[in-house]
């Protein structure tokens, strides 16, 4: 009777010892997520401010000038037109998905366009399909994968505005520095002067940029 009071004891002791370690293990497992919950809601915050605030930004007549030179007379009145947006239609703005009109490889040696619309607002500053993508948005801003290039895409572009992106071209080793105004294919910004309707749009494209080290889902191009 003593022996099995011992192995019941024993048992016990085990089961105690077992929910304790798992309960620390909960407690761990919670204040990871909880971590990770804050850290994902403050780089939205700051994304959505660095929106804001590239929303609300005034650019002058002599600036419009300089901006705008690379895009043809078409895409300039529209573009004009964008910026002189007023405050009420802002929120709405903001609310678009942002297009620029080029698809992406993920290579080991970096983000290399694939794809591109013709004629759309990546394709008239110069860029095209083997071209590099060395930053975006800033200096400070180095996508090398399509998680982070979607990251700064967030962060750095507002609809109907312009945001900067350098590339290097390919086969050669020059850094080209752009400005490219962000526009948007959703169908309801129909009539915006800012509106791309990629369904017409014509995309030239090349296969033999080498072995992506990651696909988009569903094997379809990552369009911006």
């Amino acid at each position: 009777a003593k022996k099995a009071e011992e192995e019941a004891e024993a048992a016990k002791k085990a089961e105690i010892a077992t929910a304790t370690a798992k309960a620390s293990e909960d407690a761990d497992f919670n204040a990871i997520a909880e971590a990770v919950r804050k850290a994902r809601e403050a780089a939205v915050k700051k994304a959505e401010e660095a929106r804001a605030a590239a929303a609300n930004v005034v650019v002058s007549a002599e600036e419009f000038e300089d901006l705008s030179k690379s895009y043809n007379v078409e895409y300039k009145a529209r573009m004009k037109e964008s910026l002189d947006t007023k405050d009420a239609d802002l929120s709405e703005m903001v609310a678009f998905r942002p297009f620029i009109g080029f698809s992406l490889a993920e290579m080991k040696t970096g983000l290399i366009v694939d794809s591109i619309f013709v004629g759309g607002p990546a394709h008239q500053v110069g860029l095209r399909p083997k071209d590099k993508i060395k930053w975006f948005g800033s200096e400070a801003t180095v996508p090398t994968t399509l998680v982070t290039m979607r990251e700064a895409i967030a962060k750095n572009c507002v609809t109907g505005r312009l945001t900067k992106v350098a590339f290097e071209k390919n086969g050669g080793s020059d850094i080209i520095v752009a400005n490219v105004w962000v526009m948007t294919s959703e169908a309801k910004a129909a009539g915006k002067p800012y509106y791309f309707d990629s369904a017409k749009g014509t995309r030239e494209t090349v296969d033999n940029v080498g072995s992506p080290v990651k696909a988009a889902p569903g094997g379809k191009k990552n369009k911006k």
